[in-house]
């Protein structure tokens, strides 16, 4: 079995998800030829042996990945991280599939003890005229760069699926809710099907008939075992609802490709009047067009690090209508332009 690594005492702070999410991350990053302790020990992970079933910091997760493209100058780490992955090396959540007695009781059992494998995320099945989509989503509103991870689950559950189904499946259609890379080409290859991106959530689409289909390791016996290790952590890892702030981020991520988020909006779609919603965040002491602000930085952190995306491109990404603007704020932010940041970035790999 794969060594586990250790959190940093940062972990009990957010969101977690099981140390089995970076089963072989070492290792692949070495495999790269970048330096792995130095990528965990940045993001915050550690580097001492842990329990598999111990809580990391999922955002510290996130940011090893991001580290690891720029390390490894490979911008689909997170696809080919998960196209690799063994569904029993997800640990707990992997065993409860694979022992599960078909393919649509592996995928009930998953969305049902996910929340306990990772907190603060979505996973659904949802069914409708004989087409299935299998939804995946993080819903912390403080990660903000989400693309590594959602790469990564959805081909962790395709290989789970491929168990059932097949080495040569494939689904009908893969969704992401990023933006399409640079080296977009590349999804189609790993999940040898159509890839559609900008979705408005990451998901799996396949037959319904597929559900049926038998899985090859069924155990009963075991089934039960793992879902009662799996009851007895339900309490430690109990979902945390997320704040008026959280929400608004939220909101703010999902409508910034299409311009700057207006604060009628994201009070319409929170269902509570404006004023209402203005006031709340003052309460909370956050300012709305600063909360845009920040993401914005955030964001720009990310997406320059792509560096197959253009600077005009990013900056439509993040609501601008005119580089130019994007430009004076980064200046802002940084005393320097993008395009010498991403220089300096690229230096410091």
């Amino acid at each position: 079995m794969t060594q586990m690594l250790s959190p940093s005492p940062r972990r009990s702070a957010g969101p977690t998800v099981m140390a089995t999410a970076i089963s072989g991350f070492a290792e692949f990053i070495e495999h790269q030829g970048a330096d792995a302790q130095g990528i965990l020990h940045r993001s915050g992970l550690g580097t001492d042996p842990l329990e598999p079933s111990a809580p990391i910091p999922l955002f510290g997760l996130c940011r090893a990945m991001d580290d690891a493209v720029r390390r490894t100058h490979n911008d689909n780490f997170g696809l080919w991280f998960g196209h690799q992955f063994a569904p029993q090396s997800l640990g707990l959540l992997g065993y409860l599939a694979t022992s599960s007695p078909n393919l649509g009781q592996a995928l009930r059992n998953m969305v049902e003890y996910f929340p306990v494998y990772q907190q603060s995320s979505l996973l659904r099945l949802c069914e409708a005229q004989g087409i299935c989509r299998l939804e995946y989503r993080l819903q912390d509103a403080a990660i903000t760069s989400r693309r590594q991870d959602a790469e990564l689950s959805l081909t962790q559950f395709c290989n789970v699926m491929r168990l059932a189904l097949g080495p040569e499946w494939a689904a009908l259609e893969i969704h992401f809710e990023h933006p399409r890379p640079g080296d977009w080409q590349a999804h189609s290859e790993a999940f040898g099907t159509e890839v559609r991106f900008a979705m408005p959530c990451n998901a799996i689409l396949f037959r319904s008939t597929e559900l049926c289909q038998p899985m090859p390791y069924s155990d009963g016996q075991l089934l039960a075992i793992i879902k009662q290790s799996m009851q007895q952590l339900r309490p430690a890892m109990a979902p945390v609802a997320p704040s008026l702030v959280e929400k608004v981020r939220e909101q703010i991520l999902g409508l910034l490709p299409d311009g700057e988020p207006r604060l009628d909006q994201i009070a319409e779609r929170l269902r509570v009047p404006t004023w209402t919603l203005q006031r709340r965040l003052k309460e909370e002491r956050e300012c709305f067009k600063q909360l845009i602000e920040s993401i914005r930085r955030e964001l720009a952190h990310t997406y320059l690090q792509e560096e197959r995306l253009s600077i005009s491109e990013l900056s439509f990404r993040l609501g601008y209508t005119e580089v130019s603007t994007f430009s004076r704020a980064f200046m802002r932010w940084h005393g320097m332009s993008p395009r010498q940041w991403r220089e300096l970035q690229r230096g410091l790999a």
